[in-house]
């Protein structure tokens, strides 16, 4: 038994010791480089990433209790890491039980000290977590009560001695899914960013495709160009490596796309990752080849069957192997025999309308072998193809005979006489009668000339009609064939 406890003690003072060496050394590291620029700020010490400071918690009246207070600057999503170690204390003082307390810009807390992972009997408290709010944060040390046992707030506490390091890390991928346009028919995106931070951001949709609209920085001004750091898909945009300047303010940007307010796309999702720079060195950055654009597309309307000329640039790549690779679309509809027009130096492309597109205005789209689009809005109107040929109208015929008027002829001709129907018209009684052809070439075109009122003919039948006749009337009928032969008779 006491063989046990002796050894039992002697590691325990082993153990004491290796602490308070440990604690010295640490004291006399940190204390040399410690990093709190002492800027004025109304919530404490502005402390820097990568700093570590040695202070202490000095007596205080009961119940109220010192604190230190620090600030540093955070992105929504960033891990910071927080470690305070309390340093030995000479017997028989209590030594320091750190209490820490993590504030969000707005104040609220991030969490409770009980949430704090706790080693060595209480002198060392860590947390890490993920911001979850760009700004100012406020870190909070005091001394946690002597007795852990006494939860009053009138309870003593302890002091002493301590280091406190502050790590800032990466900035973790986030995701957005579900985003609806808003009434200016638009989708934003909140997106963490800071100087020379490298953003990568991926688009997917389903339906028409968003227009990229811009990006935004947290003070309104707005970011150039993506260029050849973007790369669209027919279903997803892609911009990989875009670096922010060297001034660029920390905080949320705002990453904008237009949409079709008629037809907006649906089950859109935004995939964001933000790579900080490591000190002393940027983050590095993936080259993109340069993007397909499409400039023109010929001709702008047609039926389905059209046969299309796509004019662009940096079209090459697709037809290093195979002059089939590329592939094109009007709307979401694939066109049929894609090619190119001149292989040695791709830039048209040809292809025909398939059928089952709809009518109206749509995209037209290429996509290359290696997954990048060119995309040109509203560049080809599908209209309804002509009317198919009347199926009762007959082919014009070959002329075997003279083209004659056979029951429309003077009094006495042609067995005539003057009683027949076709000279006789009789007032309250419809005048109709049908001139009788043979002979030319069909289809046969009727026409009249000095005809009284109310007189018409079916220029396709050749029948005349006097719904009323008031007088006598010498109208005089003509046929044209199809060989534009005419005869006519009064």
């Amino acid at each position: 038994m006491f063989d046990r406890f002796t050894k039992q003690a002697t590691r325990c003072f082993q153990r004491a010791r290796i602490v308070a060496e440990a604690a010295a050394v640490a004291a006399a590291v940190f204390g040399a480089r410690a990093l709190a620029d002492g800027t004025p700020h109304p919530w404490g010490v502005r402390i820097a990433d990568g700093a570590s400071v040695e202070t202490e918690i000095g007596p205080a009246v009961p119940g109220d209790g010192d604190a230190d207070d620090f600030v540093f600057d955070a992105m929504r999503g960033q891990r910071i890491a927080v470690t305070v170690r309390a340093l030995a204390a000479e017997a028989p003082a209590v030594a320091l039980r750190p209490r820490v307390e993590l504030l969000r810009s707005d104040g609220a807390p991030f969490r409770t000290d009980g949430a704090f992972a706790s080693r060595l009997g209480g002198r060392l408290r860590t947390v890490a977590l993920r911001a979850d709010a760009t700004g100012t944060h406020k870190l909070r040390v005091s001394g946690g009560p002597v007795d852990p046992r006494d939860p009053s707030p009138d309870a003593p506490r302890t002091t002493g001695r301590y280091t406190l390091s502050l790590r800032l890390g990466g900035v973790a991928a986030g995701q957005f899914d579900g985003a609806v346009p808003d009434a200016a028919h638009q989708l934003h995106f909140a997106v963490p960013g800071s100087a020379g931070a490298v953003v990568t951001t991926t688009l997917r949709w389903r339906g028409d495709a968003p227009a990229l609209r811009g990006l935004t920085s947290p003070d309104g001004t707005p970011v150039g160009g993506f260029g050849t750091n973007a790369r669209r898909t027919r279903t997803s945009l892609v911009v990989s490596g875009f670096r922010l300047g060297p001034d660029a303010p920390s905080g949320d940007y705002d990453l904008a796309f237009d949409t079709d307010a008629e037809s907006p796309p649906s089950r859109v999702s935004l995939k964001f990752r933000v790579k900080l720079p490591k000190a002393g060195r940027p983050a590095r950055v993936r080259q993109h080849a340069d993007e397909p654009t499409l400039l023109a597309v010929s001709p702008a309307s047609g039926p389905v069957g059209t046969t299309l000329t796509l004019s662009g640039t940096s079209f090459a790549d697709g037809f290093a192997s195979d002059a089939n690779v590329f592939r094109a679309f009007v709307g979401r509809h694939e066109l049929t025999s894609v090619a190119a027009v001149d292989a040695a130096a791709p830039t048209q492309l040809t292809g025909v309308v398939p059928a089952g597109v709809p009518l109206g205005t749509r995209d037209v789209v290429v996509e290359t072998s290696t997954g990048q689009v060119a995309v040109l809005e509203d560049a080809f109107e599908v209209v309804a193809a002509p009317p198919d040929p009347d199926p009762d109208a007959k082919a014009p015929s070959v002329a075997h005979h003279p083209l004659e008027i056979t029951n429309i002829k003077p009094s006495g001709a042609g067995g005539l006489d003057a009683q027949n129907r076709i000279f006789r018209a009789y007032p309250g009684i419809p005048y109709v009668i049908r001139a009788a052809v043979m002979g030319g070439s069909f289809p046969y075109t009727f026409s009249l000339s000095n005809v009284p009122a109310g007189m018409t003919v079916d220029a396709r039948t050749g029948e005349v009609s006097w719904p009323n006749p008031t007088a006598d009337a010498t109208p005089t009928i003509t046929v044209v064939d199809g060989a534009l032969t005419q005869v006519f008779a009064t």
